[in-house]
């Protein structure tokens, strides 16, 4: 397996991981996200081929931020998405793209890193709290009415 920055040509590839993952969304719209954050330093995504040499469609995809909260010295990174394809979990394929997001944080000298990760996600939490994450907080959710058209 290889974790690699993702590419646009990874666009297909990962909006099938993100449908299997519970959240539908077209290539087209997955290619539009990956330009529009293509230029901006804080954000960064990662994808993983099944091989070493890169050949073959993208079977996990992992996307994270930084951002300086106010209230701290230094800058967070988040995780904002994760997702391995159902064929590769359990494989090291997870550990493999957290760790690129890790790594990265710490070229930030990030404080710390957060992921929210749904209730229901019972082995997403099994995983984190392997890898040394713990619950601290409580995160709130408000939906907003979308804009006018």
């Amino acid at each position: 397996m290889k974790v690699r920055p993702v590419r646009p040509d990874d666009a297909a590839a990962v909006a099938a991981l993100l449908g299997e993952l519970g959240y539908p969304v077209s290539p087209a719209v997955v290619a539009a996200r990956l330009a529009e954050r293509a230029p901006r330093e804080a954000d960064a995504a990662w994808v993983l081929t099944a091989d070493e040499q890169d050949e073959g469609d993208a079977v996990g995809f992992v996307a994270g931020h930084v951002f300086h909260p106010y209230e701290l010295d230094r800058p967070v990174a988040e995780i904002t998405a994760l997702v391995v394809s159902a064929t590769h979990r359990r494989s090291g394929a997870a550990t493999a793209l957290v760790g690129a997001v890790e790594g990265w944080a710490e070229t930030w000298s990030c404080q710390r890193i957060t992921v929210a990760s749904s209730l229901e996600r019972e082995g997403a939490h099994a995983f984190y709290d392997r890898r040394g994450y713990r619950q601290l907080a409580k995160k709130l959710e408000k939906s907003l009415d979308p804009p006018p058209s």
